[in-house]
C-alpha cells in the first residue's frame, strides 16, 4: 500500500506483463497509468509496450487508430473523455493486489499495482512472463 496518495504523481496498474516479444512481436504488456488530478480523482491513460502506439487508443484502451474512431473530429482532435478513478478505488486495488511506491527514472514519485493476479514468472530462456505469454518450455513450467 502506498504511504500517501497525495505525494504520488502517477500510478501504473499492470494488467498484463510483457512477453519475450514486447515491442513488435505480439507479446505486449498492458498498463493503465493513473494521473493525479487532485481532489482524490485520477485520470486513466491506457498504455501498451507495443511500438505501434498510434494504433492503440490511450483513452479507451483498444486497438484502434484515431482516424477510425468516431470520437475523432475533422480537425484531428480527440473528443474522447478519459475515465477516472477515485482514491477509494485505488485503496481497494491496493488491498487486493501487490502494490509499492517507487521513484521513476525522472525522479518522480510513482506507484505500481500488479493486477495480473500473479507474480511475474520469467521464461528461463527468453525472459518474458510465462503466466501472461506461455513459452511452452518444459524447464519453465
Amino acid at each position: 500500500m502506498f504511504k500517501n496518495l497525495e505525494n504520488i504523481a502517477y500510478i501504473d496498474i499492470i494488467d498484463k506483463h510483457n512477453g519475450n516479444k514486447p515491442n513488435n512481436g505480439g507479446e505486449y504488456g498492458y498498463t493503465c497509468r493513473l494521473w493525479n488530478t487532485g481532489n482524490g480523482v485520477w485520470e486513466v491513460e491506457y498504455r501498451t509496450s507495443a511500438e505501434m502506439q498510434e494504433q492503440y487508443c490511450s483513452v479507451y484502451g483498444v486497438w484502434q487508430h484515431c482516424s477510425d474512431c468516431p470520437e475523432h473530429n475533422e480537425s484531428g482532435e480527440c473528443r474522447g473523455e478519459c475515465s477516472t478513478m477515485t482514491d477509494a478505488e485505488i485503496v481497494a486495488l491496493c488491498d487486493k493486489y501487490p502494490s509499492s511506491d517507487v521513484t521513476d527514472w525522472e525522479g518522480m514519485k510513482c506507484g505500481v499495482i500488479d493486477a495480473t493476479g500473479h507474480k511475474r514468472r520469467p521464461c528461463k530462456y527468453e525472459g518474458g512472463c510465462i503466466e501472461c505469454h506461455p513459452c511452452g518450455h518444459e524447464n519453465c513450467l
